[in-house]
């Protein structure tokens, strides 16, 4: 029979003690710098789909509502939160889950000043297809009608979010997309020629006020944008800055929000000019022309992330004697000169 001493004995019998309330309270042990047994799942949301290619969720974001669904497409959970918790460093939701695969989708707004989108479902949706978002519109003569700011809207989906069985905190992350766009129209007149903001009307005609759960576009009405913001405006340009030969040319500035705009479609923007018995003076297909400039910019995207990365586009006309475009002097689109094809008649004329 193999003998022990006294102080193996002791020693054996204070492991054993120290390991039995572990495997009572956990049924396993625990790793180093876990604290307890219990898990916490937590969501944090990525707002990096930007030119800048940073985060930008807690400067821009302001409200988050995000829902989970079940394997069968059941919702199993959903928490709204807002205010200055989003704001705070390395903000992430927890979720009141069990272990298990989620389909999560989160709808989420800024708190800018603007009329604010509604998401479908209610509280209880039923399934993630009940999850669409629809843009706020009133009615002229039966033509639906956007001439308010809207608040930022930002979506984010991922369809397989798992939450293991475990202990400890346990963070998986969702990326935001940006739907709303603010489009900026400059008119300028080269021979210094006065022109007003009461002589000009700016539109956007596009189907995107309807969204689905997965972002892609549903089928709506036409929706026609009006510009929220116009005013009359004056610069002084010339060879060098100080020099004598200076110009004071005058324009106007008129901005517009829009949802989300999706390549291969046909936003059409258009500007009238209202002495000349509502004459269409410009009239462009504002996708085609935003991705325009899409190749200045240092990392390579697809049409459709650059329109999902890009959310403002100042686009600046030049007018003739006459108050028609002046093709031939091309147009700046976010500070980058395009000309235009000539060949196209994009003018309305």
């Amino acid at each position: 029979m193999k003998s022990y001493s006294i102080r193996t004995l002791f020693a054996r019998a204070a492991a054993i003690a120290a390991v039995l309330p572990v495997l009572a309270s956990c049924d396993t042990l625990i790793y180093d710098g876990e604290g307890d047994c219990s898990v916490s799942y937590r969501i944090k949301f990525v707002y990096n789909r930007n030119l800048k290619f940073a985060d930008a969720f807690a400067s821009e974001v302001n409200a988050v509502s995000l829902y989970a669904f079940d394997g069968n497409g059941t919702l199993v959970w959903s928490k709204t939160e807002s205010g200055e918790a989003l704001a705070a460093k390395g903000y992430a939701m927890t979720a009141d889950l069990k272990p298990g695969t989620y389909e999560m989708i989160a709808w989420c707004h800024g708190d800018n000043e603007g009329l604010e989108a509604v998401v479908g479902g209610g509280n209880a949706p039923q399934s993630p297809a009940d999850l669409s978002c629809k843009l706020p519109r009133r009615y002229e003569n039966g033509t639906p009608v956007v001439s308010d700011d809207l608040q930022r809207l930002y979506h984010g989906r991922s369809e397989r979010i798992e939450l293991p069985d475990t202990f400890g905190i346990v963070e998986r992350e969702i990326p935001l997309t940006k739907n709303t766009n603010s489009i900026r129209v400059m008119l300028q007149h080269l021979n210094g020629k006065s022109i007003s903001k009461d002589d000009f009307d700016f539109t956007i005609t596009y189907a995107d006020g309807l969204m689905a759960y997965d972002n892609s576009l549903l089928d709506d009405e036409r929706l026609t944008y009006r510009a929220h913001t116009t005013r009359d405006t004056k610069a002084v340009i010339g060879e060098e800055a100080g020099g004598d030969a200076q110009t004071e040319v005058q324009g106007v500035f008129a901005e517009l929000t829009m949802g989300r705009i999706m390549a291969g479609n046909d936003p059409i923007l258009t500007v009238r000019d209202k002495t000349r018995e509502g004459k269409e003076i410009i009239k462009i297909p504002l996708a085609q022309y935003a991705l325009m400039v899409k190749g200045m910019y240092s990392k390579p995207l697809t049409n459709q992330e650059y329109l999902d990365y890009q959310d403002e586009y100042a686009m600046t006309f030049f007018l003739d004697d006459s108050n028609d475009w002046y093709m031939g002097a091309g147009i700046y689109i976010n500070s980058w000169h395009v000309v235009p094809p000539q060949d196209e008649d994009l003018t309305g004329k």
